[in-house]
């Protein structure tokens, strides 16, 4: 009876264990970041008046959400696409592919809170620890 019942609290620490584990590499909490301009969007004057600010990305489900407050300093209407990009720790670059791009129109002097679904990225445990939080200005028109 005794080997039983060591037995039994060695397989709950176990079980316990694994659950503290997989628990901790489900991370949902917020990664702040920080808003750049991309290489293209460079070439465009009107790029100066798009700023981001508020930057954050987190897990909603399988999926990777990237917040950014966007403002537009200019007088004219300005469509900013933005690419919701970022980093998984120990892993790779997402969310910055070609179609990747979200067009967001921007009324001169506004601001506005653009929520982007980066989607599912390929080959990552939903949940894995988002490394960094990037997203940019990609095009402006």
């Amino acid at each position: 009876m005794r080997k039983f019942v060591i037995a039994a609290a060695v397989l709950v620490l176990a079980v316990v264990a694994v659950s503290s584990a997989s628990a901790s590499a489900q991370s949902t909490k917020r990664v702040r970041g920080s808003f750049g301009v991309g290489t293209l969007a460079s070439f465009d004057d009107k790029a100066k008046y798009i700023r981001g600010s508020n930057v954050w990305c987190t897990w909603r489900g399988s999926h990777v959400m990237v917040h950014v407050t966007l403002h537009n300093s200019s007088v004219e209407r300005i469509t900013a696409t933005v690419k919701p990009r970022y980093y998984i720790a120990r892993g790779s670059e997402h969310g910055s592919s070609f179609l990747a791009g979200q067009d967001f129109k921007l009324a001169g002097g506004k601001t506005m809170s653009a929520l982007m679904d980066a989607g599912k990225p390929e080959g990552t445990p939903t949940g894995a620890r988002i490394g960094r939080c990037a997203p940019y200005l990609y095009w402006v028109d």
